[in-house]
């Protein structure tokens, strides 16, 4: 699979652009500030249906327009089909399938596999927890679209769940039915949720353990453990629900007090053990980046399993935070049939003497592309 045609209208400082990209890889050039990230971004609002790097959908929008556009082609094993994604100043996202609206953004998303790495994704290991669940919760999405709709669900719940429990604190009347209410909707499809990425974790755990091994030259013992908030044990995938209630049920009287729900999966965490230890707070700098190439590249590993279609593979000015070493053992790791696309100011040593496709750009324009 890979794409095949890419269209930007009134996108970021792009005001009407249109690519060709063959297969394989592909470096985007040109100074900073000139929008090689935008153009990634791009490829990933089509695959997510949603932008990586902003909440605010607007932010996409090129100043003084009222509207972004991103459409492309896909081509993939049976044929080829098309993805459009239009952001308004105001108005929800429209979404597109082979010219067919899709009402659902969880009708939509993984129809085009995606691993995007950014600058900002190299701190997944030593970060906040609200990343690793970002990380899983992206990868399961594609996976799954009960998964994505679970999810969505799960956030209203907990969203009406918290305005409930503040309204404790002001002064209104402590109703158990409701109480009992809020919980078995909020431990059944939190429960989900945890069964879901605690499935994952199990494959995902195995094609970390081979990506380090290669990233890093030779065999380490890498570990993946799930981490319930205010709670010390992990249930096992089938008795997630259960083990979710009892906990809202146990932590009832502090979560009136506080007004907020204290456990659930979000505030679960995924701890990466490096060696029996727990990497975020004692791996080095070089060993927590190793561990971060891995994960992103066992995302793409299990993703092409999965699916049983190579997807496309993003990075965004990554290779130049690595040192020589690592660029080359990922480069090197990277299945042939994924299209990769990487953006940097000069092209990385990594990628010296591959056949690849290159595209010059300068303030919002294609100023060349040529296969090299």
């Amino acid at each position: 699979m890979h794409l095949h045609q890419l269209t930007l209208y009134d996108f970021r400082n792009y005001a009407d652009v249109r690519l060709t990209l063959p297969p394989g890889l592909i470096l985007v050039t040109g100074a900073n500030a000139q929008g090689k990230s935008n153009l990634l971004e791009a490829m990933a609002l089509l695959a997510y249906g949603q932008s990586p790097r902003t909440s605010h959908e607007s932010d996409v929008v090129r100043w003084g327009a009222t509207a972004a556009r991103v459409s492309g082609e896909v081509i993939h094993g049976t044929g080829e089909f098309g993805l459009a994604v239009a952001v308004g100043q105001h108005g929800p996202r429209q979404l597109r399938v082979n010219g067919n609206h899709v009402r659902r953004l969880a009708d939509y998303v993984g129809r085009l596999p995606a691993v995007y790495f950014g600058v900002e994704d190299l701190a997944l290991v030593r970060g906040a927890p609200a990343g690793r669940r970002r990380f899983v919760d992206r990868l399961l999405s594609q996976l799954s679209p009960r998964y994505f709709l679970s999810l969505q669900q799960y956030n209203k719940i907990l969203q009406q769940r918290n305005a409930w429990l503040r309204g404790l604190g002001e002064g209104r009347r402590h109703d158990p039915a409701m109480a009992e209410m809020w919980r078995e909707q909020l431990s059944t499809v939190g429960g989900l949720i945890i069964a879901h990425r605690l499935r994952l974790l199990h494959q995902l755990e195995q094609w970390t353990i081979d990506a380090h091994s290669i990233i890093v030259g030779g065999p380490q013992a890498v570990q993946m453990q799930y981490a319930m908030a205010e709670s010390e044990t992990v249930p096992t995938a089938a008795d997630a629900t259960a083990h979710l209630a009892e906990l809202l049920e146990r932590l009832a009287p502090r979560e009136r007090a506080r007004g907020q729900t204290l456990a659930g999966p979000h505030r679960d965490d995924l701890l990466i053990l490096l060696s029996g230890k727990e990497a975020r707070r004692y791996a080095s700098q070089g060993q927590q980046r190793s561990l971060v190439l891995s994960m992103k590249l066992a995302e793409v590993l299990l993703l092409r399993a999965v699916k049983d279609e190579a997807p496309l593979l993003l990075f965004d000015d990554v290779l130049a935070e690595l040192d020589q070493d690592r660029q080359n053992r990922l480069v090197e790791a990277i299945p042939a049939d994924v299209q990769t696309v990487i953006t940097s100011t000069e092209p990385p040593p990594a990628v010296a003497g591959r056949r690849m496709y290159r595209i010059w750009v300068q303030d919002g324009t294609i100023i060349r592309q040529a296969a090299c």
